[in-house]
């Protein structure tokens, strides 16, 4: 974590006019730089401007105080929640995939790949990466399951069908693209 704001050469002077003041996130994970006009204002806003109603500015490295224009993105709340740290104490290791301890099995829980259940949990992330990517682009934050041919494969709208640890076979009917 950093202890101060960082803000591109460009935008120094514009950014430097005003008093700024470090400010926690709401869920308490990190801080960000608040102040500017008003006193109310927080210094992503000043550096790239409002962004139109429905949007917001996501930090790429989920460090609030880094307002360097290369880790700034719009995105909207869905996406920006999709840029989140996995939580502790879940019951799967990868991100939108849960255990149901009912049916001893994983499933991934994402809106575009149908609810699909798994014997193996590296195959439940493998799916939930390709529909992070299908709906995020190439940069979204996956679970990291994917060689690079298998990324451009998703993004090429030609994803290959899972293939089973057991048998070696392509997995078909998985309810994903």
């Amino acid at each position: 974590m950093i202890d101060h704001a960082l803000v591109s050469p460009e935008d120094f002077e514009r950014v430097n006019a005003y008093c700024w003041h470090r400010h926690p996130w709401p869920n308490g994970k990190g801080f960000y730089a608040h102040g500017g006009p008003g006193n109310s204002t927080a210094t992503h806003n000043i550096v790239t401007g409002l962004p139109e109603e429905g949007f917001i500015w996501d930090h790429i490295d989920h460090e609030g105080l880094n307002n360097l224009r290369a880790n700034l993105r719009k995105n909207d709340r869905s996406g920006n929640g999709q840029n989140k740290e996995k939580r502790e104490g879940c019951s799967s290791q990868y991100v939108n995939v849960n255990y149901n301890s009912v049916v001893k099995k994983f499933a991934v829980i994402f809106k575009k790949a149908n609810y699909k259940l798994f014997e193996d949990e590296d195959e439940a992330g493998k799916v939930a990466d390709k529909a992070i990517i299908d709906t995020f682009g190439k940069d979204a934050k996956t679970n990291g399951l994917l060689s690079d041919e298998e990324i451009d494969q998703v993004l090429a709208g030609g994803s290959p069908k899972p293939v089973s640890k057991a048998s070696g076979l392509p997995m078909t009917n998985i309810g994903l693209f």
